[in-house]
């Protein structure tokens, strides 16, 4: 269970951060207003996973370094992040993170208007309405069959289309 908890850290501040940093930045550009409507919610999608990125990257490099590095090289994550700092100083913190950026950046504000355009493609073909006479429960049982099929479908546009990129950051990994 090696780095049990940098990754479960990393992962609770993933979501929480960039859904929140999201929904804040789909407001900032929309009140902007400088920023064309289409592309407002790529704007707030990239703009979030890079606030994001820059955020939980200190973890991503503990948790990494848990798992791979030296196996025993660190009691607990605290351990870690203490001989991180004294090794490295704050930059230590931060290795991987261009090449990261490069890769999740793209990824992210592609990922987020296709999400959204599918959604409403795949409302529109199943006939969902949120005002139709079905039941709450039947309601909520679509939403979540084509919300889980609007993310597929938007990732493997995205997948698609930054695959280069995650080449390329995999290459300079290894």
């Amino acid at each position: 269970m090696r780095g049990f908890t940098p990754s479960m850290l990393k992962n609770t501040l993933n979501s929480g951060s960039y859904f929140s940093m999201l929904y804040f930045f789909e407001h900032f550009y929309r009140n902007l207003n400088i920023i064309p409507e289409h592309l407002q919610s790529m704007m707030a999608s990239a703009t979030a996973k890079t606030f994001q990125t820059i955020l939980c990257n200190p973890l991503i490099v503990i948790k990494t370094r848990m798992e791979v590095v030296g196996f025993g090289e660190y009691a607990h994550t605290w351990d870690a992040a203490k001989q991180i700092a004294a090794k490295e100083g704050l930059a230590g913190f931060f290795t991987g993170l261009k090449i990261s950026l490069i890769r999740d950046v793209p990824f992210s504000g592609i990922f987020y208007p296709f999400y959204n355009f599918f959604k409403e493609f795949y409302m529109h073909m199943f006939g969902l309405s949120f005002y139709s006479g079905m039941s709450a429960h039947d309601r909520h049982m679509k939403l979540a069959y084509i919300t889980s099929l609007a993310s597929f479908s938007a990732n493997v546009v995205s997948c698609v289309m930054t695959h280069p990129l995650d080449l390329i950051r995999t290459r300079v990994y290894f």
